[in-house]
């Protein structure tokens, strides 16, 4: 389950996204809670803890889809067999290149131009 933050905290009533991410697990049991948070990242919640991860740098040029990539992004990552943790940061890392381009589907990058990209920001996949 990925909501954004705003959709969370509303249909929870929750304070934080954190709490939201956990009533919703609580409440739907999904594999996994995901809360994104726009420029500020997000974060997981597996039913046991909340993993907080990143945003990756960009010169955006157009935000249009950005939501929409990391939610696809995220489902590759699932089926290249990456754990949750991995599937975030590949997945904001992918909406973070989208960014730089016009276009909702023009900028979408490839995989390797992404395990580049993640490499020289620090982390590997």
């Amino acid at each position: 389950m990925i909501p954004s933050e705003e959709f969370a905290l509303g249909i929870t009533g929750a304070a934080t996204a954190e709490e939201a991410a956990r009533v919703l697990y609580d409440t739907y049991r999904p594999a996994v809670v995901v809360v994104t948070q726009g420029k500020r990242g997000g974060v997981l919640y597996d039913g046991q803890a909340h993993t907080a991860y990143p945003i990756y740098p960009a010169n955006v040029v157009d935000s249009n889809g950005s939501g929409d990539v990391f939610h696809g992004a995220f489902a590759a990552g699932v089926v290249k067999g990456f754990d949750f943790v991995k599937c975030c940061h590949f997945a904001s890392a992918v909406s973070a290149i989208k960014c730089t381009g016009v276009g909702a589907r023009e900028s979408v990058p490839n995989f390797d131009t992404v395990k580049n990209y993640l490499k020289e920001n620090g982390y590997e996949l």
